[in-house]
């Protein structure tokens, strides 16, 4: 009985070490890692981040090296801040990788990680290589203008007031030993996200046909033989704005046209103003009053603390969907004397946008006095998260089986969005979030969670810039007393508002036996098995049946 008690204990003990936690290990920017178009003899830089995503009680993540192998020599570690680290639960380290191109050529290299995640106390005593394919192209195209990175060809408008126009010159030249041949158009642009209202546009190029030579002037910023490229930028509400101009190069070299994109990207601000009506509901108003203070004019004829007659267009008040509603403004006044008054002006939008005005006050024989108003119209309730689905319906879902759906969820706002995900109901769940996490929390392979090592910053979990897209993996497994239709819902809680996706499931109820079940004795006494709901309760509850009849043997022979 004692060995039979030993050999149990040992395979449980077994059993349970099988399923230790460990560290694990995330790499990012992941495989493949694309430095993109980059111009000769020059050089992009790119930043990878290893983190320990395994268990919190888990040891260490050894981190024991990295290398970007032998071949490929346009790849090269510039800095290495991981090599000999140890990293805890939620901890990274950085490498910084460059990538040099000095042909126009596809070019691919591998960065390499050997790490350690067995969590023990001594370090890199069993190795494992996780690697990251590299890639890059390197291409004779080279851009120049206020506010652009030649090394990333990114031109960035910055904040540009709504409804008002901002101009930007690149130039474009040739980095290379052979001509550059743009064809005609030169240029094409295109808008991202398609649909969204034109943002963007090119004005005037003298680049069309045009043929480049390469001067080595043009390895600094495009001092000789270049063209010009005019872009326009108007933004038309308070978000970010992103598109693309692609240069069509005809000898880009090996694969064909090099198709070079310069990334454009701009935000609409609001516009400053004395009186801001901000976002009012289309079809609705705001009335705001304005004070007016200035001095009676003199007419000029030597004869002081005359009445002087004021004009009745002295207060008008300009722009779309601002009218003037009130004045406390006198008809006359008293010569040089301070004159104080309020006008009431009315915001009523009936188109979404930003819109700005003034109020004038002609004085006259003076200068007028000017006030601005900015507001913007907005629907009456706007909604921040567009979802896929406005319901889930799993259909019918046969006990002891579980099913799943994905709903996508996009950020419509024009500013990064927090939310946390949540379930209500019996027998649903979420299995997945792909959505980002926020700060200061991580993900353990399915869900974000707290980081242990630093405090999140705010209490949603996960977040989403403006257009982005994530998909949040729901399911359902009926319950063991569950009958007939079951109702839950998904809720995403926003900082400025919960959507609510309802879901409903059926569970297939079989027909109740008309005979009384027959059961197997495992051994004398009333007792019966339990099985709980997790795999390891299971298992246990099905090795413990041979035991009883392995225990009811040895007790025979005694």
């Amino acid at each position: 009985m004692r060995k039979f008690l030993v050999f149990t204990a040992s395979l449980l003990t077994a059993f349970s070490f099988s399923y230790a936690l460990q560290p694990v290990i995330r790499i990012f920017p992941s495989s493949p890692a694309d430095f993109g178009p980059t111009t000769i003899d020059t050089t992009k830089t790119t930043d990878f981040a290893i983190t320990n995503i395994g268990d919190p009680t888990a040891g260490p993540l050894r981190v024991c090296g990295v290398s970007v192998p032998s071949g490929f020599e346009n790849f090269k570690i510039v800095a290495d801040g991981c090599s000999g680290s140890s990293l805890n639960y939620g901890v990274s380290c950085t490498i910084s990788v460059r990538f040099e191109p000095h042909q126009k050529l596809a070019y691919s290299g591998t960065l390499a990680v050997v790490y350690d995640d067995d969590g023990d106390t001594v370090a890199c005593n069993t190795q494992k290589t996780a690697t990251i394919n590299l890639t890059g192209r390197g291409v004779a195209i080279k851009i120049s203008g206020a506010g652009c990175d030649p090394s990333r060809f990114i031109c960035d408008f910055s904040d540009v007031n709504v409804g008002t126009n901002a101009y930007k010159t690149v130039r474009v030249c040739n980095a290379s030993g052979d001509p550059l041949f743009l064809l005609n158009p030169a240029f094409n642009l295109i808008e991202n996200p398609v649909g969204d209202i034109p943002s963007y546009g090119i004005v005037t190029t003298n680049c069309n046909g045009a043929s480049l030579n390469f001067f080595a002037g043009n390895t600094d910023d495009c001092v000789n033989n270049y063209c010009e490229l005019s872009l326009a930028f108007s933004p038309h509400d308070v978000k970010d704005y992103f598109g693309t101009v692609n240069i069509n190069d005809a000898n880009g070299g090996p694969g064909g046209s090099a198709n070079v994109g310069i990334f454009l990207r701009g935000s609409g601000s609001y516009p400053s103003a004395d009186i801001d009506f901000g976002t009012v509901p289309l079809g609705s108003f705001i009335d705001r009053f304005v004070n007016i203070t200035f001095t009676c004019p003199d007419n000029g004829n030597g004869i002081p603390g005359e009445t002087i007659t004021l004009p009745a267009s002295l207060v008008s008040v300009s722009g779309t969907y601002f009218s003037l509603t009130a004045s406390s403004c006198p008809t006359s006044c008293i010569e040089n004397q301070t004159v104080s008054c309020n006008v009431a002006v009315r915001f009523q939008p009936f188109t979404s946008g930003v819109f700005t005005g003034n109020v004038i006050i002609a004085v006259p024989n003076g200068t007028s006095i000017q006030r601005t108003l900015v507001g913007r119209g907005g629907p009456a309730t706007q909604n921040f998260l567009s979802l896929s689905s406005s319901s889930i319906d799993f259909g019918v879902v046969p006990r002891f089986s579980s099913v799943g759906k994905v709903i996508v969820v996009r950020n419509i706002t024009s500013s990064t969005l927090e939310f946390n995900v949540a379930v209500a109901g019996s027998g649903f769940f979420t299995s997945v979030v792909g959505c980002t996490c926020n700060d200061n929390y991580v993900s353990n392979g399915a869900q974000c969670i707290p980081s242990t090592t630093t405090p999140p910053t705010s209490i949603r979990a996960y977040k989403l810039r403006p257009g982005e897209v994530c998909s949040v993996a729901v399911g359902f497994s009926p319950p063991l007393s569950a009958r007939g239709t079951l109702g839950g819902v998904l809720i995403f809680d926003t900082q400025a508002q919960a959507v609510s996706v309802p879901m409903t499931a059926q569970v297939a109820v079989s027909n109740p036996p008309t005979t009384p079940p027959s059961l197997p004795s495992v051994g004398s006494g009333g007792g019966g098995c339990s099985m709980g709901y997790g795999n390891a309760s299971l298992i246990l509850a099905w090795l413990f049946v041979p035991l009883a009849f392995l225990v009811k043997r040895m007790t025979r022979r005694k």
